[in-house]
């Protein structure tokens, strides 16, 4: 997993880590003392939906008019797949649901 933005009137960059889980982080692109600004989180939704999916969302004010790009890659599968919020958008949160099916 790699996340790289710009913070409006900054320079594209990597997200500072803030939180680590077994299935997802925290992010912060402005402020590495904020909890987080973006939180990703890989379900896995294989005995349901026979895929991993991927959870996106802004927790504490993910600054809209900030741009980014996520990649998230799967070793075993050889799956990748990247995400991408334009700068001056408005930040929606998601769940793809079928992100990655290379279920054991």
């Amino acid at each position: 997993m790699r996340l790289t933005g710009q913070p409006p009137g900054g320079v594209v960059g990597p997200a500072t880590v803030t939180r680590r889980f077994n299935d997802g982080g925290g992010f912060s692109f402005v402020n590495g003392s904020n909890v987080e600004d973006l939180f990703v989180r890989i379900d896995n939704r294989c005995p349901t939906a026979g895929a991993y999916g991927v959870t996106f969302n802004n927790r504490s004010g993910f600054p809209p008019p900030a741009g980014f790009e996520l990649f998230v890659g799967d070793n075993q599968g050889r799956i990748s797949r990247t995400y991408q919020h334009l700068p001056g958008t408005q930040f929606v949160s998601f769940l793809d649901t079928q992100s990655f099916n290379s279920c054991p």
